[in-house]
Order: structure tokens, then C-alpha cells, then sequence
């Protein structure tokens, strides 16, 4: 009995290329029909103005759907224009810090614009600032000198800090004492905030039940229930913060589809 050839597999490498292949006609499809799209856009437009905001509006869609094309995969045109956008991003900010922080509070001080009186004392605060950049020296000789601003910095940083922190807890409207609420039938509240008040109290000793651990949950009946209970709500308070937060990003999402769908397609619905 002759042998029967047997079919062989495509080798790996062929099946690259024609993937490759394939997605590189997809690609150049899509790029052409974008860009024809674009062009007539643009020539339909009345004036300048509106050629303009047409080409905004192209720029803005192909930067768009090259960042959803990660959605298939990591691609070169999904990297560049994730650079850009950091580009961007980090050009725009930079500007920004330039001209609402450092121009207004502290060259006009320096200089004294607007018939103020010049205080050349505040030379002093970027140079300490760029004693930062003496971490970019390997010699311990030089490298030292970015210690300064971290010193200065971080105490500043964590005095700010503290008194937040103090006021968001501590303060008049902080959460600790919000949380000291009237659950009195005498005190001079509402039905419905009595009731409020009373649910709000029972959760936080719920929760604050959990992280009580000088008995055995064990072995004391009560509290093992109460701690199971405070399980359950943070359960629930996380899912809501975790829902919050899906939805704010599904938010930005409809944003964008609703720009590509109604703005650039100009799409009735």
C-alpha cells in the first residue's frame, strides 16, 4: 500500500507574514478611506473656519480610533500615538505651570511688574529647585546636593499633608466627627434624619466592628456576627466605589463614540 502524503502545517512564520499581510492591507484600507473622508470634509466646508474645525475634527478621530486599535492588539500606531499623546500632555502642563504658577507667583514678584517693588530674594528659590537635577551626577561628590530640595520638599510636603489630613478628619465638617450624629428621639432632628442617624451609626460600628481584635472572633458569638456583618457592607461600599468608578470611565468611552458617531460622522440619532 503506497504511503499517503500527508498535508503539512503552514510553519509558523508563514502564518505571521500572512497575518502580518493582512493587517497591513487592513490598515492601509482603513487609512485611505479615512483620509478621503477627511479631505471631503473638509472641501464640502463654507469657509476657512469651518475647513478648520473639519481638519480638527479628522485629527481628532484618527487619533481616537488609534488609540482604540489596542483593543486588537499592542501596535506601532497605537505606541507613537500613545507617545504623542504624553507629549502632548506633558508640553501642555508645563505651559500651564508656567504661566498660572511661575510667572504670576514668583517672576512678578521678583521683577516687580506692575509698579511693584522688585524682591530679588526669591532668586533664591529656583536655584534651589535645580539643585534637584544634581541626582543626574554618579559622583556622590555632586550627587549629594539633591538632598537640599528633598529636604525641604518633604517637610513642606508632609506639613501640608498633615493638616489636611487633620482637617478631613478632625475638622468641622471631617469624617470623624460627622460621624458623631444625634440618635436621640429628644435631640432636634427630623424623623428621617433620626433614622438616617441611626443607620449611618450601627454601619460605622458594624465596620469598626470587623477591625476589633483584642477577643476572638471565635469565641464571642456577638461579635463574630457583627465582624461578618462590616465584611459584607465594606463588600458593598468597595463594589459601589468600583462601580463609580467603571462607570466614570464608560463615561469617557460614550464621550468618544458619541464625538466619532455624531461629531465627525455627522450621523443622525
Amino acid at each position: 500500500m503506497a504511503d499517503q502524503v500527508q498535508p503539512t502545517a503552514d510553519p509558523p512564520d508563514a502564518r505571521r507574514a500572512r497575518v502580518r499581510t493582512a493587517e497591513l492591507a487592513v490598515t492601509g484600507v482603513l487609512a485611505a478611506f479615512i483620509t478621503i473622508y477627511i479631505v471631503v470634509r473638509i472641501a464640502r466646508a463654507d469657509d476657512t473656519s469651518q475647513r478648520m474645525l473639519m481638519l480638527q475634527y479628522g485629527l481628532a478621530a484618527v487619533c481616537t480610533l488609534a488609540i482604540f486599535s489596542f483593543l486588537y492588539r499592542e501596535n506601532p500606531i497605537y505606541r507613537f500615538f500613545e507617545h504623542v499623546l504624553v507629549g502632548l500632555a506633558t508640553g501642555y502642563f508645563v505651559g500651564i505651570e508656567v504661566v498660572n504658577v511661575i510667572i504670576p507667583n514668583w517672576w512678578n514678584k521678583m521683577v516687580g511688574a506692575k509698579g511693584a517693588p522688585a524682591e530679588w530674594s526669591w532668586i533664591i528659590f529656583p536655584i534651589i529647585g535645580l539643585l534637584w537635577y544634581f541626582q543626574l551626577f554618579r559622583n556622590p561628590r555632586w550627587n549629594w546636593y539633591s538632598r537640599i530640595p528633598i529636604f525641604f520638599f518633604m517637610g513642606y510636603g508632609a506639613s501640608l499633608a498633615y493638616k489636611g489630613f487633620f482637617n478631613l478628619m478632625f475638622g468641622e465638617k471631617g469624617q470623624v466627627m460627622d460621624t458623631f450624629r444625634a440618635v436621640l428621639p429628644f435631640t432636634a432632628v427630623g424623623a428621617w434624619d433620626l433614622i438616617n442617624n441611626l443607620i449611618y451609626v450601627a454601619i460605622a460600628l458594624l465596620v469598626l466592628s470587623y477591625f476589633f481584635f483584642s477577643f476572638k472572633h471565635e469565641t464571642n458569638p456577638l461579635l463574630r456576627r457583627s465582624a461578618a456583618s462590616g465584611r459584607y457592607l465594606m463588600m458593598i461600599a468597595f463594589g459601589s466605589i468600583f462601580g463609580t468608578t467603571v462607570m466614570g470611565r464608560m463615561s469617557l468611552l460614550i464621550d468618544r463614540l458619541y464625538f466619532l458617531y455624531h461629531t465627525w460622522l455627522g450621523l443622525p440619532g
